[in-house]
């Protein structure tokens, strides 16, 4: 028995002295590894008696053929093959081990040195691609970290994209009840979580904070579409109270329009030009621009009314963004619940690209 390591991850073998100087696989990393000749063992010393003179008429050692020998039984000699043949035979045990007959027109393995055909891609022995030089197990792992890493980057894509579209989804339902339902925001996580694993196909640590990251951007996606329909100049109106469609109402916000295009009879206009900024009408100039103002917007076209509605909610809209950025009224737009469904939604989406769903 012949004892060796692999030359490669150092996995012990051993293998019949028959096999010496021969490639084999190793059992643990299947890297072709050349059998080391055994140990000589020193000879047995002869005593004189036991030595017999060489016969004159026998045929010289040297001159024996032993191809021809082989080839008469087609290589085979007593059960055993041609190289068990030559061990039978004799020859220096000392001496390095023969190299592999290559087939014809063929060569040997680079990496095991085993023979290869002349139209040989891959080593049987080894798995050596002969063209690349590479191993074919290097060359499927490589195929299949490429593919991971393909199927990752779809997932971050695509999960991007659902995230994004039920952060629109959750912004659309809050805008049509009026209502920032959290439970939603919190089944954003579940849902994105859910998308990048099965896309990545694949759960680990990696997809679950991916999943985690996607799920915020999906959530801050809702929140800036809630944020935007609060700044619109319709809204904006609304929320301090404006009521457009009640005549008196227009009518009184229409009063200061009226004077700046100087839109009051003259006599009226005269008293109106005598009051200072800093002044208020006295109450009853005030009633009288009030009536004026009714008699003139009742015969205002409704797409001059609707103008001026816009026109005046986006100078409130301006006002405001002129003394707070959009970036500091989306954090003055987050509450402690939206942190508590904040938390939920992006645990709730690693949990499940960390493949810990359903586990507890």
């Amino acid at each position: 028995m012949i004892k060796f390591r692999c030359g490669d991850c150092g996995q012990k073998m051993g293998v019949p002295e028959k096999y010496a100087g021969r490639a084999v696989k190793c059992t643990k990393c299947g890297v072709g590894v050349k059998v080391p000749e055994p140990e000589p063992a020193e000879p047995p010393e002869l005593d004189a008696s036991e030595l017999v003179p060489l016969d004159s008429a026998d045929e010289p050692f040297d001159d024996y053929d032993l191809h021809d020998s082989f080839a008469e039984d087609g290589g085979q000699s007593g059960g055993m093959d041609g190289l068990d043949a030559l061990a039978e035979l004799g020859g220096d045990p000392s001496a390095p081990p023969v190299a592999a007959t290559p087939a014809e027109g063929g060569g040997n393995c680079g990496k095991c040195g085993a023979p290869v055909g002349p139209q040989a891609v891959i080593c049987v022995q080894c798995g050596n691609n002969l063209k690349l030089g590479v191993n074919v197990k290097t060359i499927a792992k490589a195929k299949a970290t490429a593919g991971f890493a393909g199927k990752t980057m779809y997932a971050l894509i695509g999960g991007a994209v659902v995230a994004c579209i039920a952060g629109g989804i959750w912004g659309g339902i809050v805008i049509a009840t009026g209502y920032e339902i959290g439970w939603i925001a919190w089944g954003i996580g579940l849902l994105v979580g859910f998308a990048v694993a099965a896309m990545a196909q694949k759960q680990d640590a990696v997809i679950g904070v991916s999943a985690a990251c996607l799920a915020l951007l999906g959530l801050i996606v809702g929140k800036v579409v809630i944020l935007q329909w609060i700044l619109s100049p319709g809204n904006m109106m609304s929320e301090l109270g404006f009521e457009f469609d009640d005549p008196e109402v227009f009518a009184s916000m229409y009063m200061e329009k009226m004077a700046e295009d100087r839109l009051y009879e003259p006599a009226l206009q005269a008293q109106v030009d005598q009051v200072d900024e800093d002044e208020y009408y006295s109450d009853e100039l005030d009633e009288q621009l009030f009536e004026a103002a009714m008699t003139y917007t009742a015969s205002m076209p409704e797409g001059e009314k609707q103008a001026y509605i816009e026109d005046t909610g986006q100078e409130m809209v301006d006002a405001v963004m002129g003394e707070y950025s959009f970036t500091t009224l989306l954090k003055m737009s987050f509450t402690l619940w939206d942190g508590l469904w904040f938390f939920l939604a992006i645990g709730t989406a690693f949990k499940v690209g960390n493949g810990g769903w359903g586990d507890d």
